[in-house]
């Protein structure tokens, strides 16, 4: 799930728009699991 995970916000990292909203998931998420 986590290499499915990452390889989908490389994709998303594509976009300008969607990473700064990935980045706040990405946080939040590593937040959680730290």
């Amino acid at each position: 799930a986590a290499c499915g995970f990452a390889a989908v916000l490389v994709a998303l990292l594509a976009s300008g728009e969607v990473r700064e909203l990935l980045m706040g998931i990405i946080t939040s998420a590593l937040s959680q699991g730290a």
